[in-house]
């Protein structure tokens, strides 16, 4: 779960849109306004519902009920979840409360970089601004490695704002050049070869770590006396910078693809394929639900499943296989049914920009007069 938000994608595209319309008189009424359309009715939603269904099934004695509702957040903590906190309780609680709601944490880091970021954009210079984005991004690697070295690797590192904010910068950054033609030129030819890179080199530490354990940890963790269990060799890795060569991958594909944007090439025709299309409509829903889903999933079908049947891998992938349809299926009906509804309110907080004079009646004010 903890590398599920190195993509820099939404720095890229909140940026891009706050750019955008760094000129418009409602900049921020209209911003918010949008971005609560889109995000507030759905995760409260879920997070009242699966709170209320785990109420109902301890009171109705449903199986595996006390399972359940032992998965979810403990009762003084769940006011975070409210307010947007939710990756700050393992800075003042240990051990981190893992749970069927705990995937929010990723949603409360970008929340809490609307509340800051918009600000700086509108009072930022245009060329200023790429220049922040890039200072915050180091600035975030850094305090995490001093971090590291002060206390060791640890889930609040993992979770905290100001060492998880790498990623959205960089997508900030990125979203600067690519609204610089001269830049974008200069830089074209190197992008694919950025994101090969940095995301080849994760994938083959990753890959490393799973199948070649014991020569991996020799290389990686030299002063290391204990044997690393993959997931911790894993987690320490991404700690001191998986994370950001995570992003730094990602931002260069994402700034590839949209420069690319239009061109007869196999990688664009994949990217505006219906398929791909809809998971990216219904991408905030999967988001939301699939923990959620695999937890009332594993109670209710994946434990009888194995009572049934031999555990294996064929057994796991099939279990995974019907999670991903069950998920997509919910998220399709949750935004056709619900999300669409309040999307349908957002163009009434579209940019608006001051009106401009015609072209010919300024021209002619300021053409000069005959007496001049």
């Amino acid at each position: 779960m903890e590398w599920t938000f190195s993509s820099s994608s939404p720095g890229f595209l909140i940026t891009g849109l706050l750019l955008d319309t760094r000129k418009a008189g409602n900049y921020f009424s209209g911003f918010y306004a949008r971005r609560a359309l889109r995000i507030f009715p759905l995760y409260y939603l879920v997070l009242i519902g699966v709170m209320l269904a785990s109420w109902l099934l301890l009171r109705t004695h449903a199986p595996n009920a006390e399972l359940l509702a032992s998965q979810l957040p403990l009762p003084a903590d769940r006011w975070v979840y409210f307010c947007y906190l939710t990756n700050w309780v393992a800075l003042w609680k240990a051990p981190w409360d893992t749970n069927y709601l705990a995937h929010f944490w990723s949603l409360a880091v970008e929340e809490q970089f609307y509340l800051v970021w918009p600000m700086i954009v509108w009072l930022a210079r245009p060329r200023a601004i790429r220049w922040i984005a890039v200072t915050l991004a180091a600035s975030s690697e850094i305090i995490r490695l001093i971090w590291l070295a002060h206390s060791g690797p640890s889930i609040t590192i993992v979770l905290a704002t100001v060492t998880r904010m790498d990623a959205l910068f960089i997508g900030a950054f990125c979203a600067t050049l690519y609204r610089d033609p001269g830049v974008m030129q200069k830089i074209r030819g190197w992008l694919p070869w950025i994101a090969w890179a940095c995301l080849g080199s994760w994938v083959l530490v990753f890959n490393s770590i799973i199948f070649f354990r014991r020569p991996t940890e020799a290389l990686l963790f030299p002063h290391s006396a204990l044997p690393i269990a993959p997931p911790d060799a894993m987690s320490i890795f991404s700690q001191y910078g998986g994370f950001s060569l995570l992003a730094l991958g990602f931002g260069a594909w994402v700034l590839l693809c949209a420069h690319a944007d239009g061109q007869p090439t196999i990688q664009q025709k994949l990217l505006r394929s219906r398929l791909l299309g809809k998971i990216g409509l219904y991408s905030y829903g999967i988001y939301v639900f699939h923990v959620p889903l695999l937890g009332f999933m594993e109670a209710y079908v994946f434990a009888p499943l194995s009572d049934r049947n031999q555990p294996g891998p064929l057994l796991g992938l099939t279990c995974l296989a019907l999670l991903a349809i069950v998920t997509f299926f919910v998220s399709a009906l949750s935004y056709e049914l619900f999300e669409r509804k309040f999307l349908n309110y957002k163009p009434n907080f579209s940019p608006r920009f001051a009106a401009q004079p015609p072209r010919r009646k300024l021209e002619t004010a300021l053409a000069p007069s005959p007496g001049d």
